[in-house]
């Protein structure tokens, strides 16, 4: 939020228009304090079923990501996107973790903190 709020992107819209900006409503956030030595991370994009309980799927995402940091991630992200009705498990690791799913691994190269 701070660089749409930021000269920068200031800048860049006076240029250019003002762009869409998709976004996360994080639901649960996670972090060890070893996440400085991330250096992979996973994805997971889901598509949210019609009429589900958004609170149920919230608790189960939430849990979900706080087991994931006591299993060994350094740090957790459950998100959902109203837009798209979609949920993300955004997860960091210092290991490569095994992948189940739609899941995709990235490599970290630096984790600013």
């Amino acid at each position: 939020m701070e660089f749409l709020c930021g000269p920068g992107f200031a800048g860049v819209t006076q240029s250019f228009g003002w762009p869409q900006v998709r976004t996360w409503i994080c639901w649960r956030v996670e972090a060890s304090k070893d996440i400085g030595r991330a250096a992979y991370a996973t994805r997971e994009l889901m598509t949210t079923p019609a009429h589900a309980s958004l609170a149920d799927i919230r608790g189960r995402e939430s849990d979900d990501a706080a087991r994931d940091v006591e299993s060994g991630a350094v740090a957790s992200v459950a998100a959902f996107d109203p837009t798209l009705w979609t949920r993300v498990r955004f997860r960091l690791w210092r290991e490569p973790p095994a992948l189940c799913g739609e899941a995709q691994l990235y490599r970290v190269g630096h984790v600013s903190l």
